[in-house]
Protein backbone atom coordinates (compact mmCIF):
# COMPACT_ATOMS: atom_id res chain seq x y z
CA UNK A 1 0.00 0.00 0.00
CA UNK A 2 1.30 3.46 -0.88
CA UNK A 3 0.66 6.73 0.90
CA UNK A 4 0.87 10.24 -0.44
CA UNK A 5 4.46 10.48 0.85
CA UNK A 6 5.63 7.25 -0.77
CA UNK A 7 8.35 7.39 -3.37
CA UNK A 8 7.31 5.18 -6.29
CA UNK A 9 9.10 3.84 -9.33
CA UNK A 10 8.49 1.99 -12.55
CA UNK A 11 10.51 1.03 -15.59
CA UNK A 12 9.77 0.84 -19.27
CA UNK A 13 11.41 -0.52 -22.36
CA UNK A 14 12.08 2.11 -25.04
CA UNK A 15 14.09 2.45 -28.27
CA UNK A 16 16.90 3.96 -26.17
CA UNK A 17 16.88 1.08 -23.68
CA UNK A 18 15.29 0.48 -20.30
CA UNK A 19 14.28 3.66 -18.47
CA UNK A 20 13.49 4.02 -14.77
CA UNK A 21 11.07 6.69 -13.54
CA UNK A 22 11.04 7.73 -9.87
CA UNK A 23 8.15 9.81 -8.53
CA UNK A 24 7.90 11.46 -5.13
CA UNK A 25 5.10 13.37 -3.44
CA UNK A 26 5.99 16.60 -5.28
CA UNK A 27 6.43 15.09 -8.74
CA UNK A 28 8.80 13.18 -10.97
CA UNK A 29 12.22 13.38 -9.34
CA UNK A 30 14.34 10.99 -11.34
CA UNK A 31 14.64 9.42 -14.77
CA UNK A 32 17.38 6.86 -15.21
CA UNK A 33 18.51 5.92 -18.69
CA UNK A 34 20.14 2.65 -19.79
CA UNK A 35 19.04 0.64 -16.83
CA UNK A 36 20.27 -2.96 -16.85
CA UNK A 37 18.69 -3.58 -13.45
CA UNK A 38 15.74 -1.20 -12.93
CA UNK A 39 14.99 -2.29 -9.37
CA UNK A 40 18.61 -1.81 -8.31
CA UNK A 41 18.79 1.58 -10.02
CA UNK A 42 15.54 2.75 -8.41
CA UNK A 43 16.64 1.68 -4.94
CA UNK A 44 20.11 3.15 -5.40
CA UNK A 45 18.53 6.51 -6.22
CA UNK A 46 15.73 6.26 -3.64
CA UNK A 47 16.23 3.39 -1.15
CA UNK A 48 12.62 3.50 0.11
CA UNK A 49 11.03 3.51 -3.35
CA UNK A 50 8.13 1.13 -3.97
CA UNK A 51 7.43 -0.32 -7.39
CA UNK A 52 4.12 0.96 -8.82
CA UNK A 53 3.81 -0.01 -12.48
CA UNK A 54 0.04 0.44 -12.64
CA UNK A 55 -0.06 3.76 -10.81
CA UNK A 56 2.76 5.26 -12.87
CA UNK A 57 1.61 3.86 -16.23
CA UNK A 58 0.26 7.23 -17.43
CA UNK A 59 3.59 8.95 -16.71
CA UNK A 60 5.50 6.08 -18.33
CA UNK A 61 3.28 6.33 -21.41
CA UNK A 62 3.94 10.05 -21.82
CA UNK A 63 7.68 9.55 -21.36
CA UNK A 64 7.64 6.75 -23.93
CA UNK A 65 5.84 9.04 -26.39
CA UNK A 66 8.46 11.78 -25.81
CA UNK A 67 11.27 9.33 -26.50
CA UNK A 68 9.48 8.14 -29.66
CA UNK A 69 8.90 11.72 -30.86
CA UNK A 70 5.12 11.32 -30.65
CA UNK A 71 4.64 14.17 -28.19
CA UNK A 72 6.36 17.39 -27.20
CA UNK A 73 5.08 18.13 -23.71
CA UNK A 74 5.28 16.48 -20.31
CA UNK A 75 2.22 17.48 -18.28
CA UNK A 76 3.33 16.09 -14.91
CA UNK A 77 4.96 18.07 -12.09
CA UNK A 78 8.71 17.80 -11.69
CA UNK A 79 10.64 17.79 -8.42
CA UNK A 80 14.09 19.33 -8.88
CA UNK A 81 14.46 20.22 -5.20
CA UNK A 82 17.58 18.05 -4.92
CA UNK A 83 19.68 20.44 -7.00
CA UNK A 84 21.70 23.46 -5.99
CA UNK A 85 20.34 26.90 -6.75
CA UNK A 86 22.62 27.13 -9.81
CA UNK A 87 21.64 23.67 -11.06
CA UNK A 88 17.94 24.49 -10.72
CA UNK A 89 18.49 27.69 -12.71
CA UNK A 90 20.19 25.72 -15.49
CA UNK A 91 17.56 22.96 -15.47
CA UNK A 92 14.76 25.52 -15.66
CA UNK A 93 16.50 27.22 -18.60
CA UNK A 94 16.80 23.86 -20.34
CA UNK A 95 13.01 23.52 -20.25
CA UNK A 96 12.78 26.82 -22.14
CA UNK A 97 14.70 25.49 -25.16
CA UNK A 98 11.97 24.94 -27.75
CA UNK A 99 11.36 21.50 -29.21
CA UNK A 100 13.41 20.98 -32.36
CA UNK A 101 16.03 23.61 -31.51
CA UNK A 102 19.39 23.63 -29.76
CA UNK A 103 21.72 25.93 -27.87
CA UNK A 104 25.40 25.67 -27.09
CA UNK A 105 26.65 25.55 -23.52
CA UNK A 106 27.90 29.12 -23.96
CA UNK A 107 24.53 30.32 -25.23
CA UNK A 108 22.78 28.66 -22.31
CA UNK A 109 25.23 30.29 -19.90
CA UNK A 110 24.48 33.69 -21.45
CA UNK A 111 20.73 33.03 -21.19
CA UNK A 112 20.97 32.58 -17.44
CA UNK A 113 23.08 35.71 -17.06
CA UNK A 114 26.40 33.91 -16.53
CA UNK A 115 28.17 34.32 -19.90
CA UNK A 116 31.52 33.08 -18.53
CA UNK A 117 30.08 29.97 -16.91
CA UNK A 118 29.80 27.58 -19.86
CA UNK A 119 31.78 24.87 -18.05
CA UNK A 120 29.67 25.17 -14.91
CA UNK A 121 26.55 25.05 -17.07
CA UNK A 122 27.91 21.89 -18.69
CA UNK A 123 28.40 20.31 -15.27
CA UNK A 124 24.83 21.19 -14.24
CA UNK A 125 23.51 19.81 -17.52
CA UNK A 126 25.49 16.61 -16.91
CA UNK A 127 23.78 15.93 -13.56
CA UNK A 128 20.27 16.69 -14.80
CA UNK A 129 18.07 14.20 -12.88
CA UNK A 130 15.30 14.27 -15.49
CA UNK A 131 16.82 13.72 -18.95
CA UNK A 132 14.39 13.77 -21.88
CA UNK A 133 11.82 15.73 -19.83
CA UNK A 134 14.36 18.44 -18.98
CA UNK A 135 15.86 18.38 -22.48
CA UNK A 136 19.60 18.42 -21.86
CA UNK A 137 20.01 16.63 -25.20
CA UNK A 138 19.24 19.98 -26.88
CA UNK A 139 22.56 21.46 -25.71
CA UNK A 140 25.46 21.08 -28.13
CA UNK A 141 29.12 21.97 -27.99
CA UNK A 142 30.28 25.07 -29.80
CA UNK A 143 30.20 24.67 -33.56
CA UNK A 144 27.23 22.29 -33.41
CA UNK A 145 29.15 19.20 -32.31
CA UNK A 146 27.28 16.74 -30.12
CA UNK A 147 29.35 17.29 -26.99
CA UNK A 148 28.60 14.83 -24.23
CA UNK A 149 25.57 13.10 -22.78
CA UNK A 150 25.44 11.18 -19.52
CA UNK A 151 23.19 8.50 -21.02
CA UNK A 152 25.51 8.01 -23.99
CA UNK A 153 25.77 9.74 -27.34
CA UNK A 154 23.59 7.15 -29.09
CA UNK A 155 20.69 8.24 -26.87
CA UNK A 156 21.42 11.91 -27.57
CA UNK A 157 21.49 11.19 -31.31
CA UNK A 158 18.13 9.40 -31.10
CA UNK A 159 16.47 12.23 -29.16
CA UNK A 160 17.82 14.88 -31.54
CA UNK A 161 16.75 12.91 -34.60
CA UNK A 162 13.16 12.41 -33.40
CA UNK A 163 13.00 16.20 -32.97
CA UNK A 164 14.37 16.73 -36.49
CA UNK A 165 17.55 18.42 -35.23
CA UNK A 166 20.71 18.35 -37.35
CA UNK A 167 24.03 18.01 -35.58
CA UNK A 168 27.70 17.58 -36.37
CA UNK A 169 29.41 14.33 -35.32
Amino acid sequence: MTTENTIRWTSLSTPIGAVVIIVGPRGVLGIGLRSDDPEHDAHRAEPTAVRDDAGLAPIAGVLSDLIDGKRRDFPYPLDISGGTSFQKTVWTALRDIPYGTTLTYGELAARIGKPNAARAVGQAVGVNPLPVVIPCHRVLASGGALGGFTGGLDIKRHLLRVEGISFRE
